[in-house]
This record gives C-alpha cells, structure tokens and sequence, in this order.
C-alpha cells in the first residue's frame, strides 16, 4: 500500500518548499521600491505550480487514503487549492476578485486542518508529526494577517510529507 503514497509524498513535499520559496520571493518583490509586471507574472507562476503540486499530493492522499477523515480534508484541501490555481491564472489575466480568493484559501485551511487533525490523532506517539502539525497551523493561522506566513506552513508541509516518504508512513 504504501507504494502508492510514496510518489504523492514527494510531490506534496516539493510542492511545500515550493510554497516556502514563493513566499521568500514574494516578500523580496512587495519590498522593492518598483514592482514590475514581470516579477508578479513570476511569482504567480510559482504559486500555480506549488499549489499544483500540493492539490495533486491531496487528491492522491483522497483516493489512496483508507480514513474516511483523510479523505474528507484531503478533498476539501485539494478543491480549496484547486480554486486558488484558478484565482492565481486569473490574477495574472489583470482580474482580481477579493472574496473569491479569500474563499479558496479558507476552504483550503479547512481541508488541511481537518487532515492534519487526523494525522495528529494517528500519529500522536510521533513527535515528529505533531511537531510539523503545529507548524502548519501556525502557518495557516499567521497567513490570515501576514501573506509571509505561507512561509511557515509551506516549510511545515513540505518537513511533513518527507517524513512521510522517508519512512514509509501510510494511513
């Protein structure tokens, strides 16, 4: 069973350093006295690559998942990230709707509070885990205020999904 895991692992994971790295660039870019138009095309571009790579890591934790929690979160989270692909292409477009981003990231903090509850659950002996956990909710709930906070729940995600590839951890 766990062969099936093990590639969704690492793409979630690459998909949450990815999200680390977005947030680092993204910082240095709304820091800088110009802005240039070719700086936000970048920087969408590496969001809707790693909340690909994130939506694609939940979708196979939905169909490979044996707990039904799992696959509940795991689906919310996927459908959450999914929308902010959309919102990010559409961003790029010159179309910005507010609320509708705001809707996509707190659906996607839904599902992947939901999932991470579950894994703290399974794996409470594991301190590891539980550890990576906090980070992302930490993360999550720091990026309601500050959009460099995705930094922190990115980075934990990422720790997360290597763990779990390196040993082997199925649920």
């Amino acid at each position: 069973m766990y062969a099936r895991f093990r590639p969704y692992h690492l793409i979630g994971a690459i998909g949450g350093f990815l999200t680390a790295l977005t947030a680092i660039i993204s910082l240095a870019v709304s820091t800088s006295y110009y802005i240039s138009a070719e700086w936000v095309i970048i920087v969408n571009m590496l969001l809707i690559g790693s909340n690909g790579l994130i939506a694609t890591y939940f979708f196979g934790a939905f169909s490979a998942s044996r707990d039904s929690l799992i696959k509940v979160g795991s689906l919310i989270a996927g459908i959450g990230l999914g929308f902010n692909v959309l919102i990010s292409i559409l961003q790029m477009a010159g179309v910005y709707v507010f609320v509708l981003a705001l809707l996509g990231a707190l659906v996607m903090m839904a599902g992947v509070v939901i999932a991470c509850i579950k894994f703290i659950m399974l794996f409470q002996r594991d301190a590891f885990v539980v550890v990576f956990c906090v980070f992302i909710f930490l993360g999550l709930l720091l990026s309601l205020f500050w959009t460099w906070a995705s930094l922190i729940s990115g980075a934990g995600l990422g720790a997360l999904l290597i763990y779990f590839y390196v040993h082997n951890i199925t649920y």
